[in-house]
């Protein structure tokens, strides 16, 4: 470490004699210690005029400046490759996640037709079985209704046959009954 600071010293010094320094400061406006050495090192430690000064410090400053701008894309395109990165890595769990979701969505998908089959199948059991208590009930109030017309027959023979009295009423009564079960098994079918 103590070499290189010997070095550029000796090249400061060396850069000042260049530049005609009387005072040990040196001359070269808006030039730092590293352009001084760069400087010296192009002119090969010989004296120089102050347009190729000029020149010399503006090509440093370019030079310094386009790596200062080189550093900051540099910067830039990490900060961004990073970014990039993260939303891979992001966009790779979203594709996970997708996958996983339609595998859950085709497993519902085949519990809803399941389930929707043995909807469609009970409803179909169902629609059967009131179709045969229908046609039971149908039979069921077939049956009261010829019963009905049976004790009428009978009802109209003993006026003929001149039956008691309490005999017609009783047959009258039964007609009645029978009458009001076949209304209530007409009812219930609906």
């Amino acid at each position: 470490m103590r070499s290189a600071h010997c070095f550029f010293s000796h090249k400061i010094r060396a850069a000042s004699v260049i530049s005609g320094e009387q005072s040990g400061r040196s001359q070269l406006v808006g030039i730092d210690h590293q352009s001084v050495v760069l400087l010296v090192y192009l002119t090969g430690g010989k004296r120089v005029n102050s347009t190729t000064k000029w020149i010399i410090s503006t090509v440093v400053g370019v030079v310094v400046g386009s790596g200062g701008g080189a550093f900051a894309f540099l910067q830039y395109s990490s900060q961004q490759s990073r970014e990039i990165g993260r939303i891979e890595a992001e966009n790779s769990y979203l594709r996970d996640q997708i996958a996983q979701l339609k595998l859950e969505k085709e497993k519902l998908i085949v519990d809803l037709k399941d389930w929707d089959s043995a909807y469609r199948k009970i409803g179909t059991e169902f629609s059967n079985a009131r179709s045969r208590l229908a046609a039971l009930q149908n039979d069921e109030c077939e049956t009261i209704w010829l019963e009905v017309l049976s004790l009428e027959n009978t009802a109209s023979r003993a006026d003929t046959l001149e039956s008691s009295s309490e005999r017609k009423q009783e047959i009258q009564n039964q007609i009645s009954e029978t009458k009001k079960t076949h209304q209530v098994c007409l009812s219930s079918r609906k």
